[in-house]
């Protein structure tokens, strides 16, 4: 299942949803396909979303193995 990024109108980054929602919601005319810094596909909001709640972001680095023996 592939997520894609969603911007709010003024382009600051908003959850990310599935790709049969984004796809939905630009047929409605809600939304607008753009392409990021990336390259990536994600979606502008024409309209102000109801809330603007995110997640925070975790990074974890999983060093390995750090010895052999």
């Amino acid at each position: 299942m592939q997520r894609i990024p969603v911007q709010n109108p003024d382009g600051t980054p908003a959850m990310p949803t599935k790709h049969h929602r984004a796809q939905r919601w630009v047929e409605q005319g809600r939304a607008t396909w753009v392409k990021t810094n990336l390259r990536l596909k994600a979606v502008r909001l024409k309209a102000e979303p109801s809330g603007r709640k995110t997640q925070p972001i975790v990074v974890g680095v999983d060093p390995g193995k750090l010895y052999s023996g």
